[in-house]
């Protein structure tokens, strides 16, 4: 009797087994629409833009680029764009009838891009040519380049406020805050990106006859890890925080 039971056991269980294996020959095959990784992308003007796609395009039948857009070039799933160094302007390219290795098509994909605004403004290379970034103290980003140089800007702000700084680079660099006479620096260290550095007590970097709560000038100095280097573009963002 327990044997029957087993065998019928077995035969019920051959049964949903033959069952799952023809539902899963049933399954139909994942389809794989052509799609951007992301859509948006907001970048240094120095940077070679990046179009990445979900899946290795084969054929594209045209590419709509804006006049500024020096060169293209793809590789697998990505389409490389040198965008020149017009910036602060949102425009976008569009591909037509793309179709991938897996042979799906979409009519049309359009990436947004942002180039960042260049604030650079040679030569800046001293405290008394510094560039003025109290226009940007409000964390929006701004680009620059070094090149075998240094660069440096100047914000007028309280000594009450707290300041949030990031910055990004291509390669490592040197990021340092100060008050000119004071004898207190801030090194934001020989990173290649410093994210968000806080500065809080900036009564600390007053100079000798500074009056806490008044408003004057820091100074934030941007130069290379080695002062023979190439082209290094970055991006720098500051954020003012009164207090």
């Amino acid at each position: 009797m327990n044997k029957i039971k087993i065998l019928a056991f077995i035969a019920i269980f051959a049964i949903f087994f033959a069952c799952g294996s023809q539902d899963d020959e049933n399954v139909a095959p994942l389809v794989i629409i052509p799609e951007l990784a992301f859509d948006f992308i907001e970048l240094s003007p120095y940077d070679t833009l990046v179009a990445e796609f979900n899946s290795k395009i084969t054929r594209a039948d045209s590419i709509i680029i804006p006049k500024s857009v020096k060169k293209v070039d793809s590789l697998g799933n990505k389409y490389y764009f040198v965008i020149g160094l017009e910036s602060g302007s949102l425009d976008s390219i569009v591909f037509i009838n793309l179709v991938n290795e897996h042979g799906y098509t979409k009519e049309r994909v359009v990436l947004r891009y942002l180039p960042i605004i260049i604030f650079d403004n040679e030569p800046n290379d001293e405290e008394v040519t510094a560039g003025d970034i109290n226009a940007f103290t409000n964390g929006r980003k701004f680009a620059g380049a070094l090149n075998s140089d240094e660069d440096y800007f100047t914000l007028k702000i309280s000594s009450r406020d707290y300041l949030d700084i990031k910055i990004n680079s291509r390669s490592p660099l040197n990021v340092q805050f100060y008050r000119p006479g004071s004898e207190k620096k801030a090194n934001l260290g020989k990173n290649k990106k410093v994210d968000s550095t806080r500065i809080r007590n900036l009564p600390e970097y007053l100079a000798d006859g500074d009056m806490v709560g008044e408003e004057v000038d820091f100074y934030i100095r941007i130069y290379p890890e080695k002062w023979e280097s190439p082209l290094n573009p970055y991006t720098l963002s500051v954020l003012r925080t009164k207090n």
